[in-house]
């Protein structure tokens, strides 16, 4: 069922679709890449055809970065801090999509698996992706590799042939080619993996070799720089190239987010925002087409979140920036940056006073985000089996003496633990934390829940070596209902039956003797 928001888009679409029918509205190719995903191609290839970015703040997290960029908005208020896309903030592909663009996304998504949060939830028509933030992350395909990688489409998971760069380049050219012979204007979504390679010099001479390349806003965002300018920030290098509207070798001068493209690229392209978006970034197009005026004076906040084991309101006064225009406030240091004296903090405490005023009025707005998690569906037809696991769990409790999903980002390190969690003698050395999934049922009823250390496509051999439980008890409990099963040793898995209500549940699973 459609929302209001996207019916109200279509109507808006559609006004404006008629007035513009005789103009063909520009294509988009967006590529994110890593550093090292240049061999043939440069980051600064495109500078010359194009502009560049000066300074592009964002954030050390690449799925952070890349929601912002999707949402228009401050990351927390996109995510709430955690991997999954709030399915309440509009994305730049749904509006696209609205529009009439014909929509993809290849490479890594990074921003939850399941509903409602995965690509074609949020308005991508065509995906090639791995699981979670990338290739061997911890809710990526346990064992996949980047040699012959396990990719999911809409047909499902499938193991293809090659290396993941190449596969993705691939898939993208041969999108492209059908696209050509399309009457109507596409979005294309390229989120290329950390590693080295020709990806994109591929996918950009084949836009030439399209003839697509004219009528096409090609932008690059080469991520991240950390620590980098007088302002001791993360930033992007970004690049956007349009022929015949940017000028080629030009500069935006001043400081700019991640979030700022959606707003932008929406506006050249011609594309209408829904009614109910409120993105925190600023429609730079008029600067990017050629005014000369000098950027808006803006604040940024930067954030590194807060441990999942921890209340978010215990680190709002943790690891913060603030970046004014004339100052910078990090935590008990203000630095003047005009004359970058840092030991400004003791004499200027009305700066300071104000500076921590916006910082607690951003923090008010970002915190609902952050304590009112988005919820994974279950019980739904587009998604019948649901899949679980580190990135979707909160803890039931604060434990400050214990780890938490982020401490364990990539399938290695989950490894390592199982390992210690085999040996008894190294297990009673981990200290043990309860925690929980929260869920929304789609509907009421009888659900089956089957919980195991290593999933099925994990091999026999690391099923039985590191995947196997010791004898006790399982505990399910979801809401007033909670149900119990002897577990036996050896076991690598076990099944239970919970009922569940319509509408939200805390899912909580514990073991004894484990």
């Amino acid at each position: 069922m459609l929302s209001v928001r996207r019916l109200a888009a279509i109507a808006i679409a559609l006004s404006i679709g008629i007035g513009m029918a005789e103009e063909k509205r520009p294509n988009l190719l967006v590529i994110r890449a890593h550093r090292a995903s240049f061999e043939a191609t440069s980051p600064q290839d495109l500078a010359p055809q194009g502009i560049t970015f000066e300074n592009c703040l964002t954030l050390s997290s690449w799925n952070a970065n890349f929601a912002a960029f999707l949402s228009g908005c401050d990351s927390y208020r996109a995510t709430g801090g955690r991997e999954s896309i709030r399915p309440d903030v509009p994305l730049i592909s749904e509006a696209f999509k609205t529009a009439g663009y014909r929509t993809a996304i290849f490479g890594e998504w990074g921003l939850g698996d399941a509903l409602p949060f995965r690509p074609e939830d949020r308005g991508f028509s065509d995906f090639l992706v791995c699981g979670g933030t990338g290739i061997g992350h911890v809710s990526d395909r346990w064992g996949n590799r980047e040699t012959d990688p396990w990719l999911r489409d809409r047909s499902g998971w499938a193991q293809r042939k090659g290396q993941v760069a190449e596969i993705l380049a691939s898939e993208s050219v041969k999108w492209l080619a059908a696209r050509a012979s399309d009457a109507g204007s596409f979005y294309l979504q390229l989120n290329l993996p950390h590693i080295p390679g020709n990806a994109a010099a591929t996918v950009l001479s084949e836009l030439k070799r399209l003839n697509l390349e004219k009528n096409t806003i090609t932008v690059l965002v080469v991520e991240p720089r950390g620590g980098a300018g007088p302002d001791q920030t993360v930033r992007d290098d970004v690049f956007v190239r349009w022929p015949g509207h940017i000028a080629a070798e030009s500069l935006l001068k001043g400081r700019t987010s991640a979030f700022d493209l959606f707003p932008t690229l929406a506006s050249l392209c011609r594309v209408p925002m829904f009614r109910d978006s409120k993105v925190d970034g600023m429609d730079l197009s008029k600067w990017l087409l050629g005014d000369q005026s000098a950027l808006p004076a803006r604040t940024f906040f930067m954030w590194e979140g807060f441990p999942r084991t921890e209340s978010p309101d215990r680190s709002k006064s943790k690891n913060f920036t603030v970046l004014a225009p004339e100052w910078r406030l990090n935590g008990l240091e203000l630095t003047n940056m005009k004359s970058m004296n840092r030991g400004e903090f003791e004499t200027h405490p009305e700066v300071v006073a104000d500076l921590l005023s916006q910082h607690g009025a951003w923090w008010q707005s970002i915190r609902p985000a952050l304590v009112d998690p988005a919820r994974v569906i279950v019980g739904d037809d587009r998604q019948k089996v649901v899949q679980l696991n580190a990135s979707d769990w909160w803890p039931s409790r604060e434990a400050n003496d214990a780890k938490g999903a982020g401490d364990y980002p990539d399938q290695a390190s989950l490894r390592t633990l199982l390992e210690s969690l085999a040996d008894p003698g190294k297990s009673k050395q981990i200290p043990s934390i309860s925690g929980l999934w929260r869920i929304h049922a789609n509907q009421a009823g009888h659900y089956k829940v089957t919980l195991w250390k290593l999933p099925a496509e994990a091999s026999e051999e690391e099923r039985t070596r590191l995947g196997q439980l010791q004898a006790g008890t399982v505990h399910i409990r979801a809401g007033k209902f909670e149900v119990k099963t002897p577990l036996l040793k050896g076991a690598n898995s076990v099944s239970l039956g919970v009922d569940l209500n319509e509408g939200p549940a805390e899912l909580e699973a514990w073991f004894e003797g484990q």
